[in-house]
């Protein structure tokens, strides 16, 4: 390892890069990683260690920023564009090899809002650990179990249990409290609830019509240009299959670079390749003489380029 960078924001979520020398294989850099993240868990907050700890092994630049936009605003927002990105996009990108991970910008996943009124909390004497805890209560993954096992009754009866809430209609009516009087204080008596975005913390718009974006890493050693060819294929593949004012938007592709790049290097010999050749007509004064480097010097080149891309995938030279 060389050095370490880190960034956390007030959402809750923090990211930990590690750098490596040049050369270091990164299947072992990974493990190692993980292994060090393994012994630091038991200090972690339980909370934290309950929504995942990720490890993944990526280059330091992105490839390629895409993603998709609405023609018309009011038919599809942002939110929908995201989570439809997240369904059923990032998950073919992210089967291409070569690809270590397809990041979102934006955190507008489908969740179920509750906006707490403090005025009531006081006057009840509640407080927001009161709310949480009566959610974490209420809407649970849960085996309730049989009814008759091993007695001697003709009918085993099977409970069944519908899991976690997931209508607002249903949270509204979760019990936070009972009072004395045989009266119950519901959720949505202390606050409104809402099936909305996780953060409302920014808006993504393109040309002012919504969009939703995101960035393609690639792992180490892996064809930058093999990669963004089959990204543009899968992508092509997929717009078809989108609804109707859905469009995919490519800001920016760095294959544009590597294309420009490798056809100034493929200009470059050619002229190289007729210069050579004309100095060593003059300098011989022989035709038949002058047919052997003008042999030699494109099988050296066809050689060189076979076994070295390094336009596509510096790591492998």
């Amino acid at each position: 390892m060389t050095y370490m960078t880190s960034n956390s924001s007030n959402d809750g979520t923090m990211t930990l890069t590690v750098f490596f020398k040049q050369g270091t294989d990164p299947d072992i850099a990974s493990v190692n990683v993980q292994n060090r993240v393994s012994k630091a868990v038991n200090q972690i907050p339980q909370e934290v260690v309950q929504s995942g700890i990720s490890t993944q092994k990526v280059q330091n630049s992105f490839i390629m920023f895409t993603g998709l936009y609405s023609e018309d605003s009011s038919q599809y927002d942002e939110l929908f564009l995201e989570n439809f990105l997240k369904i059923n996009v990032i998950p073919q990108i992210q089967r291409i090899p070569g690809v270590a991970q397809a990041q979102v910008f934006g955190a507008k996943d489908y969740s179920m809002r509750i906006w707490l009124k403090p005025d009531r909390l006081a006057a009840n004497n509640l407080s927001p650990q009161d709310v949480l805890s009566a959610i974490r209560d209420q809407s649970l993954e849960a085996a309730p179990g049989r009814l008759g096992q091993n007695s001697n009754e003709t009918f085993e009866y099977v409970l069944k249990y519908k899991g976690k809430l997931n209508q607002h209609e249903d949270y509204e009516n979760i019990v936070i409290k009972a009072n004395a009087n045989g009266s119950v204080l519901k959720l949505k008596d202390l606050a409104r609830v809402e099936f909305g975005a996780f953060t409302y913390n920014a808006n993504n718009r393109l040309n002012g019509k919504p969009v939703a974006g995101f960035a393609i890493l690639q792992t180490a050693g892996s064809n930058a240009n093999e990669i963004l060819t089959e990204v543009e294929k899968q992508l092509g593949e997929l717009y078809t299959t989108m609804p109707k004012g859905i469009k995919p938007v490519t800001m920016y592709n760095s294959k544009d670079f590597l294309d420009a790049s490798i056809f100034q290097v493929r200009e470059t010999l050619i002229i190289a390749f007729i210069l050579v050749f004309i100095v060593v007509f003059i300098f011989l004064q022989d035709f038949r003489s002058t047919l052997i480097p003008a042999i030699a010097v494109p099988w050296l080149l066809w050689v060189l380029f076979s076994s070295c891309n390094y336009l596509a995938s510096p790591s492998t030279c």
